[in-house]
């Protein structure tokens, strides 16, 4: 009896451990992701489509045919394929590590011809920062409150509960990380994926047995879920 008292004492302890330090990690998260967004991204002035390297922007277009313009696909930055970029989650941002006012070479396609271009790196402006602002980095924290508050305030402490938060914060993680992944930044390209994953057999778990369970089903089914969501984000880390 006295063994088996330790051991749900130890459950109990490292469970408190874990409710304390979870939501104190994913706002650490948070916030460096939100700093890292405005204070250390590149602005580089210039909007690509990552999938067909199309260019959709130019902040400030130079009156000057060698210049980079809207419509050209983009195949290089300074020798780095932008092929390469879009199919490997490990190549870094192609229009990473350069100053503003820097100009930077660019292969381009334009009227179906190739053609060797070039970019100035901008400095930051209001018209660069603008589409941060109103992106969704803020709404992470929305989805941080919503699982906190149930940390909190949710009684009593059962599965319905957990699942709650862990619903809410991982889609708060996924939805941060997507801010930077889209330029490899952070390790957020990872991340995203791997929460996802994490996230799937959460939800349907959750919303299997919330308000009511559907059905009973075999304590298997729900470990054998969770065990291949938990591969496939490990995979997914490993690109796999």
């Amino acid at each position: 009896q006295g063994l088996a008292r330790g051991s749900i004492l130890m459950k109990k302890s490292l469970f408190y451990t874990f409710e304390c330090m979870l939501p104190i990690v994913l706002l650490i998260y948070l916030i460096a992701n939100t700093t890292y967004l405005f204070l250390a991204r590149p602005y580089t002035g210039i909007n690509v489509d990552m999938t067909s390297g199309v260019v959709l922007e130019v902040n400030v277009p130079m009156d000057d045919s060698l210049a980079v313009k809207m419509g050209d696909v983009v195949k290089s930055v300074n020798q780095q394929s932008y092929e390469d970029f879009s199919n490997n989650l490990a190549a870094p941002y192609p229009w990473r590590g350069y100053k503003p006012g820097e100009k930077i070479p660019v292969i381009v396609i334009r009227d179906g011809v190739e053609q060797e271009k070039y970019h100035v790196m901008q400095f930051p402006t209001f018209s660069t920062l603008l589409p941060r602002l109103i992106s969704q980095w803020f709404m992470p924290y929305l989805l941080y409150s919503a699982g906190l508050l149930g940390l909190l305030f949710l009684r009593p402490r059962n599965i319905q509960r957990t699942l709650f938060v862990l619903f809410n914060f991982l889609i708060a993680l996924w939805f941060s990380a997507s801010s930077l992944s889209g330029e490899h930044d952070f390790g957020s390209q990872y991340v995203l994926r791997a929460a996802f994953w994490l996230w799937l057999p959460i939800t349907w778990h959750f919303h299997w047995i919330f308000p009511r369970q559907l059905k009973a089903l075999p304590a298997w089914i729900w470990t054998a879920f969770y065990t291949v969501c938990i591969l496939m984000a490990i995979a997914q880390v490993f690109q796999l």
